[in-house]
């Protein structure tokens, strides 16, 4: 069997291994959960391996979203090429974790899947940008939908008591722009209140966004908003959240040069999150970007 997807996730605030495999002799997919043994007493040496807690089975690869409803610790698996989204949640039996089936999302196919602030924000096909809330008997209804151009990457977070939605749009062939593309956000400024929505906050226009990801910086407590470009001279931009003024430019990478239009980027947190590396990653190297506070904020880049 080959895997084909692997990603860390959380439940009950414990760190798991979500891993996929397919079978070739059979054309299905396995998706399964994967913890730590616990510590062998009489070989405290011993390494612990991983073991299997839950599994899924299905005809088509799956991603996976972990999120929190209400009280609940649940999982989202769902398929770019198959319409709907499952939940499935843990419970308590007889002092046993249970994973049980909650609830199918009626859905255009997801790409994308973030949990914020127990609402669950999807990217699904059709360029619909979703917002699902959980009611009193923990079932999820859709809150909000919203129509996007060509959406290609969707990040979302939590900041200064407010909710964030940024969603990268590849170019509008109807729009005779000397941009080629944008980057639309969206905030919730009550989002404790029942019937809080999201509203249009702030529009980027960039050349050709590929991914998009908010990170707050440890230490100084500032949001951020990273984005990596199709621009092999400037391929990274660093916002800054500015208050009522929206987003500013922070910086732009004028010394960076990444290889490859499948350039990746990945958040890693170190220290306790006291750092905050931002890892690009091409075919052929990793270029790491660090958040340094140096009597104001600035940016170094280092490569391995």
């Amino acid at each position: 069997m080959a895997i084909t997807n692997l990603k860390r996730i959380s439940l009950g605030y414990v760190q798991h291994l979500f891993v996929e495999f397919y079978d070739p002799s059979r054309r299905s997919y396995r998706q399964t959960i994967l913890d730590l043994e616990p510590p062998d007493l009489v070989l405290p040496k011993k390494t612990p391996k991983f073991i299997s807690i839950y599994e899924f089975n299905s005809t088509v690869p799956r991603n996976v979203v972990s999120l929190r409803l209400l009280d609940l610790d649940c999982l989202g698996l769902f398929s770019p090429i198959k319409d709907g989204l499952e939940i499935h949640c843990l419970h308590l039996e007889n002092l046993l974790y249970y994973m049980r089936f909650h609830q199918a999302l009626s859905t255009p196919a997801v790409q994308q899947a973030l949990h914020l602030d127990n609402r669950l924000v999807l990217l699904s096909r059709n360029d619909l940008l979703q917002v699902w809330r959980p009611q009193s008997n923990y079932q999820l209804t859709l809150n909000q939908l919203i129509k996007v151009h060509a959406p290609n990457s969707l990040t979302v977070a939590k900041f200064d008591h407010q909710l964030f939605i940024a969603v990268s749009s590849e170019p509008d062939p109807a729009v005779e722009s000397a941009h080629h593309g944008s980057i639309q956000i969206w905030r919730d400024q009550r989002p404790s209140h029942a019937n809080g929505t999201f509203t249009r906050y702030h529009t980027i226009l960039t050349s050709v966004p590929k991914q998009i990801q908010f990170s707050v910086l440890p230490v100084v407590g500032e949001l951020m908003l990273y984005t990596v470009k199709d621009d092999r001279f400037h391929p990274v931009v660093i916002y800054r959240y500015e208050g009522v003024s929206g987003f500013a430019e922070y910086l732009t990478s004028n010394v960076l040069r990444l290889a490859g239009r499948d350039t990746k980027m990945a958040l890693v947190k170190l220290e306790g999150k006291q750092r905050e590396l931002v890892a690009l990653v091409t075919e052929r190297d990793v270029t790491f970007i660090e958040g340094v506070v140096k009597g104001m904020l600035i940016f170094d880049a280092g490569q391995s």
